[in-house]
């Protein structure tokens, strides 16, 4: 798989986009690239040749691509090749958008560059400290490296005090009333947060107890968040916390519902509020005591690319009852299924490091689970590209159009046709 940033091309050994089973050696380079904020002009144009381009939202047939001074400068047959170019041989290949998980969480820089080692050129957290979100924040806005995927957060999530995210060993500020709410917002939008997180979960599908919002406090932070002109996005984990969180006016939820309920009318619910969903299947599955994603570590072409702590994570599972998370994966898959048939978007996210997760390589099993679910191979695509960037507003990104930023992926055979 050739990796693209601002026309500088960098080489990553996979298999195939998600599943990856077809071997070849393009490079040994990883994640070599230049500034994905910067455009590099003294970079040779790259024009790749009779390349299938998916743009983010459909496939289009063995065309040419035109990368200058890292921008995609054009597409289509048509085109002149440019003098001086490097030429890449696109046939039996597919261009990608680079790929976006919109939902992780970040605590060094490490993170980032081992995401993009996989292809995941940019991430949304949804949980982080604010002083390293700056840190990282300041040095993209600067840096010529480009060696870290970009990213989009949260910053400090809002949460109750005694609720979820209040157990990590960090002190962080809490929200105790809808009077509380706005300074709250405002405190972390001057901190540099891209949008809101709140958690509304009183841990009882992972057997804890936590302290969470009542409605009036939810619905405080929800209209906090809208009068900045920020997204809501709410942390759940029941069917009912899911249908308050949108009844009050969430733009979206983090993850989809794993306590096997079912509601008939979730979807047509969801949709007729304009919301979204990242459902992180990933992250449920490992709830059910297993992860398919365990195979990454023995296989031969991705495990030198894994660290120690990414072999640790895919190995770990929640300390969930097998049976019970069996159940509650089952109920997201209907869930999701329900979202689909109501054409609410839905985004694709990992909860990367949570047990049963790895910072970029668990983004391909997330991609897999969804066509498992349901969702056709071309959707489950635009589910880490075009529709994470529209959402969340990642300038540039998440398709390959002209003038946009040449952030690009080029992997073996046709994802669109099997993403497995």
């Amino acid at each position: 798989m050739f990796m693209l940033r601002n026309g500088m091309i960098g080489k990553v050994m996979v298999r195939s986009l998600v599943a990856f089973l077809v071997s070849t050696m393009l490079g040994t380079n990883v994640g070599s690239a230049t500034s994905d904020l910067l455009p590099n002009h003294s970079a040779p144009p790259v024009v790749i040749e009779n390349v299938h381009v998916f743009d983010g939202e459909e496939l289009i047939a063995a065309t040419r691509v035109v990368i200058k001074s890292g921008i995609i400068a054009g597409i289509g047959q048509d085109i002149p090749p440019l003098e001086g170019a490097e030429i890449v041989d696109g046939q039996g290949l597919t261009l990608l958008p680079g790929l976006i998980d919109a939902h992780v969480h970040i605590w060094a820089e490490d993170q980032l560059r081992q995401t993009l080692v996989f292809g995941v050129t940019s991430v949304v957290d949804m949980f982080m400290d604010s002083r390293t979100m700056k840190a990282i924040k300041d040095r993209q806005a600067t840096a010529s490296d480009g060696s870290m995927a970009t990213l989009i957060s949260a910053g400090i999530l809002a949460t109750a005090p005694g609720g979820h995210g209040t157990e990590y060993g960090m002190s962080i500020p809490t929200v105790s009333s809808p009077d509380e709410a706005q300074a709250f917002v405002d405190a972390r939008i001057a901190e540099g947060s891209d949008f809101i997180k709140i958690i509304l979960d009183g841990g009882s599908i992972l057997d804890q107890s936590w302290a969470t919002f009542d409605r009036e406090t939810l619905e405080a932070l929800i209209e906090a968040a809208h009068a900045r002109g920020k997204l809501a996005v709410v942390h759940i984990t029941s069917l009912e916390d899911a249908r308050t969180a949108i009844e009050d006016g969430a733009d979206a939820l983090a993850h989809l519902y794993c306590d096997d309920r079912y509601d008939p009318e979730f979807g047509e619910f969801v949709a007729s509020r304009r919301a979204f969903v990242i459902p992180t299947l990933s992250v449920i599955e490992s709830m059910s005591g297993t992860s398919g994603a365990t195979g990454f570590i023995d296989d031969p072409y991705l495990s030198p690319y894994l660290t120690q702590a990414d072999r640790a994570g895919l190995r770990m599972t929640f300390g969930t009852a097998p049976e019970v998370g069996r159940k509650g994966y089952e109920g997201a898959e209907k869930g999701l299924r329900q979202l689909r048939a109501s054409a609410v978007p839905i985004l694709a996210g990992t909860d990367a490091p949570n047990p049963g997760t790895a910072y970029g390589a668990s983004l391909h099993r997330e991609l897999s689970l969804l066509v498992e679910a349901g969702m056709t191979p071309t959707e489950a695509l635009r589910s880490a590209t075009s529709l994470p960037a529209d959402k969340f507003g990642i300038s540039g990104r998440g398709r390959i159009v002209e003038g946009a930023k040449a952030d690009l992926l080029l992997v073996k055979g046709d994802p669109t046709d099997d993403i497995m």
